[in-house]
């Protein structure tokens, strides 16, 4: 993990002035028994104005000694060191340079180098392109897209925009091209070179009108939804009527509007049901016993109807079928349902009103 650490480094601009670096206190892979013991290491100066170096921290643990008796274990860590002029140095992984310590000087007459361990910068000039390693990310919600990217480059950071629609009331406070959240708040350090992420708005999501999609193929259109910005859900059912793989319906329906975004759900045709039985005739049940007529209606595929009931017959046998509805001869698809009126025989006015 990088550790930011503050230094203290007087330096003005055209006067010598020599100041020790304070070693910052690191642990020694990831242990710290009474202090770790820093020794500091001065690589070079880069050309962007910094001193590389490299920080080397001990520290010894003690215990009970497997046995008995009181042991210690020595634990070592390195770190790549990277100062500037600005009183900021950071602690990065190691990266290998040998532990091997220089005396660097830059082209401005500046020393670094590290006495008994304590790295050391004499400064005649701080150089007037020098830049801080640090920098702080800037405020950048509610200012426009071009603004924010420039406030955030200015510091030597990198802008990264996610651009999203928003909803009406949210765009009414953020139109479209405005920073309306950033992913590290205003103050934050950063060492120069790396990314802010904000979010940019593109303003109201976007409305569009939803099409007339039975009948088309599915590939079709998933193709038209797609190219809307909607996307679809898709259900799967039979049809006898409808080609296979063709829409049969869909939800919403056709010429209603919808948000970008939104999700069309589409029930898409299998074709003819395999197992589905064949349209069947209804038959001239009249003064068949409506035990028969009704396992004969259920052996074609058909239902009975709601509409079922007992009617007086001065004529047909009780219990025999009147008529149905629909009439016999009348071609029907499986499950449909047929109404039986069954003969409750003569009705007797003695007994109940006859209609």
């Amino acid at each position: 993990m990088r550790k930011l650490i503050a230094i203290s480094l007087l330096a003005m601009a055209g006067a010598a002035t020599a100041a020790p670096l304070p070693v910052p206190y690191l642990t020694a892979g990831g242990h710290w028994c009474g202090g770790s013991h820093p020794v500091a290491y001065i690589t070079r100066f880069n050309s962007d104005r910094t001193i590389s170096g490299v920080i080397h921290t001990w520290t010894r643990c003690g215990g009970s000694g497997r046995g008995g008796g009181y042991q210690t274990t020595l634990y070592q860590s390195n770190y790549s060191m990277v100062w500037d002029f600005f009183n900021n140095v950071i602690a990065n992984p190691y990266d290998g340079t040998p532990l091997v310590n220089n005396v660097a000087v830059d082209e401005f007459g500046n020393v670094a180098t590290a006495i008994n361990g304590v790295p050391d910068l004499t400064v005649q000039i701080i150089p007037p392109d020098a830049l801080s390693i640090l920098v702080t990310v800037p405020a950048l919600v509610g200012q426009q897209d071009a603004a924010a990217r420039a406030a955030v480059e200015t510091v030597r950071l990198v802008y990264v925009p996610d651009y999203q629609y928003l909803s009406s009331d949210a765009a009414a406070i953020y139109p479209a091209g405005t920073v309306y959240d950033q992913a590290l708040r205003a103050g934050t350090t950063l060492k120069r070179g790396q990314t802010v992420d904000v979010s940019v708005s593109l303003g109201p999501v976007p409305e569009v009108e939803i099409p007339n999609l039975v009948g088309t193929d599915v590939t079709s259109a998933e193709v038209l939804l797609t190219s809307l910005g909607l996307y679809y859900e898709e259900f799967y059912d039979y049809s006898p009527t409808v080609p296979m793989n063709a829409i049969m319906s869909q939800s919403p329906a056709a010429s209603q509007e919808a948000t970008v975004g939104s999700t069309v759900s589409i029930v898409i045709s299998l074709g003819p049901d395999p197992n589905a039985l064949p349209p069947a005739v209804v038959p001239d049940f009249t003064g068949v016993d409506y035990v028969t007529a009704i396992n004969d209606l259920q052996l074609l595929g058909l239902q009975i109807g709601p509409a079922s009931a007992f009617v007086y017959s001065d004529t047909v046998p009780l219990y025999d079928v009147v008529s149905t509805n629909p009439v016999a001869g009348t071609t029907l698809d499986a499950g449909s349902f047929v109404d039986i009126f069954v003969s409750a025989g003569p009705c007797d006015p003695t007994m109940t009103t006859c209609l």
